[in-house]
């Protein structure tokens, strides 16, 4: 969705979304991140190579490009974020949860953050949890336009006076 915002073509965006899945594969199924490494190197390869005369990178530099690229992503942090399950946590959770989202929120999609969560707990039998989608509020729960993360910079409104009034409610339940 972020790339349809910022108006890419469509065969782009079906690409990257094929090179990004075949990338959150190896991250999922790779036991170490030394396997991460291995792994990504064929796909860096090839995008790092499809790019390298547009992007003015001589042949001889393509190896070092390719190492750089995939030293920044194939981290141990993303590594663990990537396979790290919420559901293992949520579950354990018995106090009331107060789930929020922006519904312009196109880093953490609303509607399936929220079902995932009320789903968790319920599944725990935790049954006391509130659920508010704002609606045009962003990921930082500012009011925008679009939602898109290039608007970020551009909204003075810090947090929305709502969100803070609804969360100061809840606490004092």
């Amino acid at each position: 969705l972020h790339s349809q915002l910022q108006g890419t073509p469509e065969n782009e965006i079906i690409k990257m979304s094929e090179t990004n899945r075949k990338i959150y594969d190896i991250f999922t199924q790779a036991k170490d991140i030394e396997q991460v490494k291995q792994n990504l190197k064929p796909i860096y390869t090839e995008l790092i190579t499809s790019q390298a005369a547009a992007a003015n990178i001589p042949t001889e530099e393509i190896p070092n490009a390719v190492d750089n690229e995939i030293n920044q992503i194939a981290t141990p942090w993303l590594h663990y974020f990537i396979n790290y399950k919420p559901t293992d946590y949520l579950s354990k959770i018995k106090c009331p949860v107060l789930i929020l989202n922006g519904e312009k929120d196109f880093q953490v999609e609303p509607i399936t953050n929220t079902q995932g969560i009320e789903n968790a707990l319920k599944n725990s039998g935790n049954n006391k949890y509130k659920t508010i989608i704002f609606p045009n509020l962003n990921h930082l729960f500012q009011t925008c336009e679009t939602g898109n993360a290039s608007e970020y910079e551009e909204i003075e409104e810090t947090f929305n006076p709502k969100v803070l009034l609804e969360i100061s409610n809840w606490l004092k339940l």
